[in-house]
């Protein structure tokens, strides 16, 4: 009679747990505040009697692409298999002997937390040692509206000299827009890309320049968007390894390694004076990118003629010195002794 007893308790106590099973309602899932840019982990509501969790991920399909365990209430996108940008993810809970606690439902999860937007508000991500920000998962969708960018990836901010060796300003591999109140420029990587690095396949926008960005490699103006790659450096100034490529502010889903800097710049020189070396107008000095169509023009000079010019009136600068110089020839008066005021 105990035995049988015993039997008819044990089964009662089974289906007493069975149907007490709780279901996690309303999961929350979200991101901790200091991760939003690298994009790392998953944060999801506590059971506070579970010991750990089995998280079974599964894409739009209802296919199992991956389950996990872990004894914490966050997930690391990192770990997880084939990450889709839209995800079901159920948690179950365990106690210590292993025993199951509770069930969610099938949540979606929209990959998109990392979406943020600056508008009035000045954000500056300025002298870190790695990139300034880098966007670690390639769901990862960032906009920036404003802010300043400048100065990372600069090894001699950290005690041990390590830098960027790609994309000092910004390493992005999933989808990034850069808006035009956005300032990114003076940044550093020691192998390519000083201020931008988009990996293949990731999606990048950004707009032009601005004219009051100054390139603290020589305090020249930036001019546009240059090439900046592994194997050819951007270099306006060494004659022997120039390489100048500009790029043009759009979008781009192709690999793309920039900086903000300049072009080269040739320079035109006009002279006005007579057949006996006598100057009758002050030169004049231009400077204009490699390329850029120029077009010179006589002066009048009262008792002057015209009688000859060296060099090419109009054409496009050059990677130099281009001299034009105008030459003239006393017609009358007292011997053009004197020299007109210009």
């Amino acid at each position: 009679m105990k035995k049988k007893l015993i039997v008819l308790i044990c089964i009662v106590a089974f289906f007493i747990v069975i149907f007490n099973k709780k279901e996690i309602k309303n999961i929350k899932f979200y991101q901790n505040i200091n991760d939003r840019i690298t994009l790392n982990n998953l944060y999801f509501t506590k059971d506070k009697k579970a010991t750990y969790y089995l998280i079974n991920i599964y894409d739009e399909k209802n296919n199992l692409i991956d389950v996990k365990k872990t004894n914490t209430n966050m997930i690391n996108l990192n770990n997880i298999n084939s990450l889709k940008e839209k995800m079901y993810i159920q948690i179950i809970s365990y106690n210590n002997k292993n025993r199951e606690l509770r069930k969610s439902k099938r949540e979606l999860l929209e990959w998109n937390i990392a979406y943020i937007e600056i508008n009035d508000n000045k954000v500056e991500i300025k002298n870190n040692a790695c990139s300034g920000i880098y966007t670690k998962q390639s769901v990862g969708n960032l906009t920036i509206l404003s802010g300043d960018i400048t100065n990372n990836g600069t090894g001699s901010v950290n005690k041990n000299n390590v830098g960027a060796d790609f994309g000092g300003g910004i390493y992005n591999v999933g989808t990034l827009v850069i808006g035009n109140k956005v300032n990114i420029y003076n940044n550093h990587a020691s192998k390519a890309a000083d201020d931008i690095y988009n990996k293949a396949g990731s999606k990048i926008e950004f707009k032009n320049t601005k004219k009051d960005w100054i390139l603290d490699d020589c305090n020249d103006k930036i001019d546009g968007w240059y090439d900046d790659n592994k194997e050819s450096r951007w270099n306006a100034h060494d004659k022997e390894n120039k390489y100048v490529e500009e790029v043009e502010s759009n979008a781009y889903e192709t690999e793309l390694t920039i900086k903000a800097a300049h072009g080269i710049y040739g320079k035109l020189i006009v002279r006005y004076v007579d057949n006996k070396g006598n100057v009758l107008s002050e030169e004049s000095t231009y400077s204009e990118k490699v390329g850029t169509e120029y077009a010179t023009t006589e002066k009048e000079f009262e008792d002057y003629s015209l009688i000859d010019v060296n060099g090419e009136t109009k054409g496009k600068y050059i990677d130099g010195t281009i001299t034009v110089t105008y030459i003239y020839e006393f017609t009358s008066g007292t011997g053009g002794e004197d020299v007109p005021e210009t």
